[in-house]
């Protein structure tokens, strides 16, 4: 099932590839320049202060940005939520737990240490109810309303008004997993990445709006940070 766009008409005012472009360059370049301005030894509380709030709160002014000029962008972006979108919630962290049982098990047959994601290593040393409730709200809700307005919100609708279903679910997702071998340390996770990816994809063309892509979402990085704060405390106890 898709939703019903328009057809792309010369000299409108809809979503281009170029948009998603930029507003990942826009937030990538914030990311960067924080770190740089923070020097090379990142803590825990510096990644989640600054460097996850300037990365994620400039993809979403940019997209903001763009979408203020033009209504048919507004619109498409699918800026809505009902009711049943909560369960979202549950989807996500199911999710979680089946995936991360899967990559538990491929790395037990092929006797493998995986690296850790940079961010996974920040949000497990942070200390303090402070820098705990950021990890909370910079993994748990600006990672995913930035990359679910960059993804869902304008690449996915830019594919599938152009390039039908297939294209618009497959290829928004392996963008979505793509940008993350940034991270050397995720390598593991793009697999995993992709399959959410495609998760969040159906719901986005299915329901026709982002809260229950954001919610899923919200749910899946929210479990694992739970995840990280019950072993911590329980390595701390032990």
């Amino acid at each position: 099932m898709s939703v019903p766009l328009g057809p792309l008409e010369p000299g409108d005012r809809q979503w281009r590839i170029r948009h998603a472009a930029l507003a990942f360059a826009v937030g990538f370049l914030a990311a960067g320049i924080t770190q740089v301005a923070l020097g090379p030894d990142l803590t825990a509380s510096e990644v989640f202060r600054v460097v996850v709030p300037a990365q994620t709160l400039a993809t979403i002014g940019a997209v903001a940005w763009m979408a203020a000029v033009s209504t048919e962008r507004r619109s498409e972006l699918g800026l809505r939520a009902a009711p049943d979108d909560l369960t979202g919630l549950a989807i996500g962290a199911g999710l979680q737990v089946a995936l991360s049982l899967a990559i538990a098990l491929v790395v037990a047959l092929l006797n493998i240490d995986p690296p850790e994601q940079e961010i996974v290593t920040a949000a497990d040393e942070a200390i303090g109810g402070l820098d705990r409730a950021l990890v909370v709200v910079g993994a748990g809700l600006l990672a995913p309303a930035s990359e679910e307005l960059l993804f869902r919100g304008v690449l996915l609708r830019v594919l599938l008004r152009r390039y039908g279903f297939r294209w618009a679910v497959y290829g928004s997702s392996a963008a979505f997993a793509g940008v993350h071998f940034f991270d050397p340390n995720a390598v593991l996770a793009i697999p995993v990445l992709y399959v959410v990816g495609i998760v969040l994809a159906r719901q986005a063309i299915k329901t026709g709006r982002l809260g229950r892509p954001f919610l899923t979402h919200a749910g899946f990085n929210l479990l694992s940070v739970l995840a990280l704060f019950i072993i911590e405390a329980e390595t701390a106890l032990g």
